[in-house]
């Protein structure tokens, strides 16, 4: 027997605030080419996090979005356009990989 999960907007807000709160001051392991390459994230699981949580939000019809007036994150609806789009991102059989212009050296990438 599964058990189903339900999405608790306001738990996913606060999450989603201190993972953002710790990629906007640097204190996180980014993803390199290699985790790109293997489809992985870094131990320190912030970037798959947010991934986690964008997906989740997804799956509810809602997004994260900046709220400037105040300076907070709010789940908002997602328009099944940009749904339907994202999905077919994640279709697509690059969908994980990101090759940077750049090494790991800083030597151009081929």
């Amino acid at each position: 027997m599964t058990q189903e999960t339900t999405f608790n907007q306001e738990q996913a807000l606060q999450k989603y605030t201190e993972l953002m709160r710790l990629i906007r001051v640097g204190a996180y392991e980014e993803r390199q080419a290699h985790h790109y390459a293997s489809g992985t994230y870094p131990e320190d699981g912030v970037e798959q996090g947010v991934a986690t949580l964008d997906k989740a939000a997804r799956r509810n019809g809602l997004e994260f979005a900046w709220n400037p007036f105040t300076s907070s994150f709010d789940l908002q609806a997602i328009s099944q356009e940009d749904l339907d789009a994202m999905e077919e991102a994640e279709q697509e059989p690059d969908a994980n990989y990101y090759q940077p212009p750049f090494n790991e050296s800083g030597e151009e990438s081929e």
